[in-house]
């Protein structure tokens, strides 16, 4: 009995064993008062029973002692008897308990055919970090089968680091009752692989926490995703820095999505009031209509090259030189433009130049010329009067002769 109330307090949270306890109690109680009843019914008409059968005292005292010896041998059977019965009573009463303990550990059917459909690893362990149940991919991961895996915990199956890292993470998540999302690297059956796994506490009925459960994505292939998103992104942020053009997004109706410029002093307003404003507001007239022709012929064609703008800024009067080209958007979205305006002012001023020069070049080939031709004829002449007085022509100019076609054989 003593031993039936040490146990009151788990009985307490367990139903179906405080029901066995009480079952058990009121087996130990009729044993006892079975057990009190019949020694009283035989101590009291055994003895009754012998004085009127035997009269010799000696005899009586043997009677007396063989009526003893058959009654601890009838009460030792009947003991045994009600005892094994209790005993079997009881064991029988924990095995069901116990095997409703495990089923309520077990997932509902239909969390396994859900789990089973998943690609995510899906698992869930007892408070030794033993795997009480897993699916199919936690199982390809750790390189392994189902029932190879289940009764198992992560040291018998993960190589001691990563195996000692899960521990510590399931062991917190146990002490503190939390939800816990961490990344984590693991060398699996198929290399090195990187995890996003959810773990979280498992309740009983009484709300203690009784093991763990955790759902694993593989998200190698994001990662490495967003590692090449990012050095592109640094190699196209790059670029953009290298190129000292100005580049503005446009929509459409010739509206400024966007503004990038390394000098703001080339912009026909600052940076920060373009956003929201058409070229219409912003330039000049006539370099608005030449922005929204090279917008116009971009949505046609795709791009557009050549055009040229004047915008009077505060540093004086410059030239800027567009090249349009049609973003690709999503099905659906309004049309985008990319615009780059490279100044070609000093460009501009360098080939004004050189046209000058040009020109200045021209005038005195064209002055040579006709010195030279002057000087031709003026030697023509004077070999003229050289023959017509019978003397050699001083001067050669054959060199200024056309010159003569062969004669045919």
């Amino acid at each position: 009995m003593g031993c039936l109330r040490k146990i009151d307090p788990f009985m307490a949270e367990n139903p179906g064993m405080a029901s066995a306890a009480h079952r058990a109690k009121s087996g130990a109680i009729s044993i006892a008062l079975g057990y009190a009843l019949f020694a009283g019914l035989w101590i009291l008409l055994s003895d009754r029973v012998m004085g009127l059968l035997i009269t010799d005292p000696d005899a009586l005292v043997r009677a007396s002692m063989l009526k003893g010896w058959f009654f601890v041998a009838v009460t030792t059977l009947l003991l045994y008897s009600l005892v094994r019965r209790l005993a079997a009573s009881l064991v029988e009463a924990q095995q069901r308990e116990l095997d409703m303990v495990q089923e309520r550990k077990q997932p509902p059917p239909m969390l396994v055919a859900i789990a089973e459909a998943s690609d995510d690893a899906i698992f869930a362990k007892d408070e030794e970090g033993r795997y009480l149940f897993l699916n199919e991919a936690a199982a390809r991961i750790l390189g392994t089968d189902v029932e190879q895996a289940l009764g198992r915990n992560n040291r018998s199956l993960l190589p001691l680091e990563p195996a000692d890292a899960v521990e510590a993470i399931e062991q917190r998540v146990r002490e503190t009752g939390q939800t816990e999302s961490a990344e984590q690297t693991v060398q699996t059956a198929y290399g090195e692989r990187r995890f996003l796994t959810t773990r979280g506490p498992m309740r009983g009925h009484d709300g203690k926490v009784f093991g763990t459960y955790g759902i694993a994505r593989d998200i190698t292939a994001a990662k490495q995703a967003e590692s090449d998103l990012r050095v592109l992104a640094d190699d196209l942020s790059a670029t953009l820095q290298a190129i000292p053009d100005l580049m503005f997004e446009f929509d459409a109706e010739g509206r400024y999505i966007k503004a990038k410029a390394l000098n703001e002093a080339l912009l026909a307003a600052p940076q920060q009031q373009l956003a929201g404003r058409t070229a219409r507001e912003v330039l000049p007239a006539e370099a608005a209509e030449t922005v929204m022709q090279a917008l116009a012929a971009a949505a046609r064609s795709g791009t557009d090259f050549g055009r040229t703008i004047v915008l009077p800024l505060a540093s004086g009067e410059r030239h800027f030189e567009l090249s349009v080209a049609r973003k690709p958007v999503a099905e659906g979205q309004p049309e985008r433009f990319i615009v780059l305006s490279r100044d070609i002012t000093e460009r501009q001023r360098v080939e004004a130049e050189l046209r000058q020069r040009n020109q200045e070049l021209e005038r005195f080939n064209r002055a040579a010329t006709e010195r030279e031709l002057r000087m031709v004829a003026l030697k023509r002449e004077v070999n003229a009067w050289a023959r017509d007085a019978g003397q050699a022509e001083p001067y050669d100019t054959s060199f200024a002769d056309a010159p003569r076609s062969s004669a045919a054989p």
